[in-house]
């Protein structure tokens, strides 16, 4: 038998449906949430944290020939250990999953030291910090790896929310692969990074506004400081669940979970014009119920006065995010 020559060539471009599995007319066509190869040496990808709503980037690793992988959301080890303790030691989750189609490295722009210059000559930045930032900057030259990698979702990308993975140099419970994730409110000109219930002095922060301030500068025209505090959508859905929802019992919870599943979960497959068009927001949001929704028939009790819950409600639409 002839030997076969097989050839595989690899691009960023995803590739073509086959004509048999094309989506006929008027069917919609699932889309894939994206993955983004950051660093090719160590093997470490980016990808939204859930499939639907905010696109929040959480951190992989993969690297095939050193059998390195993992990821760094805690539900996700917690799922892969289960599936080895049960006897499949090769599953991985959603997010490792992707990595077959991500979109191959591409280096991003090279943070120069005259635009840190800049930045100090504008009294953006303190001496101390420009000296801090050029150390992390060499640290992660030194390792072969990109110190500020901005994260876009091509024309998914958020124009108010800009996210960024950040070379830390070190591995601890909040930057697993020695990167960590910082996000900056361009509207507010707030600041967040995973590290600042660690560090009081947050150093990830100016080096993406080192990179902002090079290559975007127009997203620092409101006023910002690195070092004030704010939470990410990932970090205030966290809160909730280690608050409100760990209080209650077990009853309540299962209660819960299947009244939101009966009648407020989002259907697979929406009409064409949701999917597409953003809606005019409404001044207030208020439940529709007007009678008790856990309590049995045939006559639940009636609902009492509403009562208002917050003045500071966001809204996620299909490429903006609405707060106040």
């Amino acid at each position: 038998m002839a030997d076969l020559s097989v050839t595989c060539k690899i691009t960023n471009k995803p590739d073509k449906m086959p004509s048999s599995e094309k989506p006929k007319a008027g069917q919609q066509v699932k889309e894939q949430p994206p993955v983004i190869c950051i660093d090719e040496r160590n093997g470490i990808f980016v990808t939204p944290k859930d499939a639907h709503g905010p696109r929040v980037p959480v951190h992989i690793k993969k690297q095939v020939v050193s059998g390195s992988i993992g990821c760094e959301s805690p539900l996700c080890r917690d799922f892969m250990r289960i599936g080895v303790e049960s006897g499949n030691p090769g599953i991985e989750c959603d997010h490792l999953q992707r990595t077959n189609r991500a979109v191959c490295y591409s280096a991003p722009a090279a943070l120069r030291e005259d635009s840190l210059q800049s930045m100090v000559d504008s009294g953006l930045l303190s001496k101390t910090r420009q000296d801090e930032c050029v150390q992390l900057r060499n640290k992660s030259i030194a390792g072969g790896v990109d110190c500020v990698f901005p994260i876009f979702w091509h024309e998914h990308t958020s124009v108010r929310l800009v996210y960024f993975s950040v070379f830390t140099g070190v591995r601890d419970s909040w930057c697993q692969f020695e990167r960590t994730r910082v996000s900056f409110d361009s509207h507010l000109g707030k600041w967040h990074c995973q590290c600042r219930n660690r560090m009081r002095s947050c150093v990830h922060r100016y080096m993406c506004m080192w990179w902002l301030f090079q290559e975007k500068p127009h997203l620092l025209s409101c006023q910002t400081d690195p070092n004030g505090e704010d939470s990410d959508v990932d970090e205030r859905v966290r809160d909730v669940a280690e608050t409100e929802v760990a209080t209650l019992a077990s009853t309540d919870i299962q209660k819960l979970t299947d009244y939101l599943w009966r009648l407020k979960r989002v259907p697979e497959n929406l009409p064409q014009d949701l999917s597409t068009k953003e809606r005019q927001i409404p001044d207030f949001f208020e439940p529709l119920e007007s009678n008790c929704p856990y309590c049995p028939g045939p006559t639940p009790p009636a609902l009492g006065e509403r009562v208002l819950i917050t003045r500071h409600g966001t809204v996620y639409g299909i490429s903006s995010v609405t707060r106040g």
